[in-house]
């Protein structure tokens, strides 16, 4: 009984230097959360029960348990480096079996999907090409192929002019263009601008017209 418990004794320091030698080596680890050995008292028994004078039969470890500190957080200088400021995991796709981690170490395959050092495919909620999230978590994928070119549909502009020149004739703050969009072909035009009809709008509200040419 007394050797049983005195060897309980030094197995469990033994599993509690391995749990603070596995901290050490994984000081540098990025995500990486120290773990604690938690040790708990072996009662003993009979087959009549225990005795209020029963000697215990040493001691165990009950569980290792993982602290969840928050880390430090330092820039790396690359663009799809994340980290994790409080509670929460990373998810991970590996074949379709999710995963969880908080080591934000990413970078994109030959696909274009973002992944892990072992090619784990981070996952999150997609966007269309109107920027409209979906509520579907799947992987995650940048595109790097040429997007289709979009006309553009408004534009706004501040200018500031020298006080010291002559104020100009037409002058405002709305400017609205009323017309095709530049750069479709236009019949006859040799460089394919269709006519456009510009309005400015002064601050006294006069409106002033300029139609241009088809050229």
């Amino acid at each position: 009984m007394t050797f049983n418990t005195a060897v309980s004794g030094l197995e469990a320091a033994s599993k509690d230097l391995s749990v603070i030698g596995n901290n050490i080596a994984n000081v540098s680890t990025t995500g990486f959360k120290q773990s604690r050995a938690e040790f708990a008292d072996v009662y003993a028994s009979a087959a009549l029960g225990s005795g209020s004078n029963t000697v215990g039969n040493g001691v165990a470890i009950a569980n290792i348990g993982q602290q969840f500190y928050q880390g430090s957080i330092a820039n790396t200088g690359n663009a799809l480096d994340m980290a994790i400021n409080g509670n929460g995991f990373f998810i991970l796709s590996d074949d379709g079996a999710t995963q969880f981690t908080r080591s934000g170490i990413f970078g994109l395959d030959q696909f274009g999907y973002i992944v892990n050092s072992e090619q784990k495919r981070l996952q999150g909620f997609s966007a269309n090409d109107n920027g409209t999230i979906s509520g579907e978590i799947s992987d995650l994928q940048i595109q790097t192929d040429n997007l289709q070119p979009r006309q553009t549909t408004a534009i706004e502009t501040l200018i500031n002019l020298d006080a010291n020149e002559t104020a100009p004739e037409i002058s405002g703050t709305n400017v609205q263009a009323i017309g095709n969009a530049i750069g479709i072909a236009v019949l006859g035009a040799s460089n394919g601008y269709p006519l456009e009809a510009i309005s400015f709008t002064s601050p006294t509200g006069s409106v002033s017209t300029t139609t241009t040419t088809a050229g």
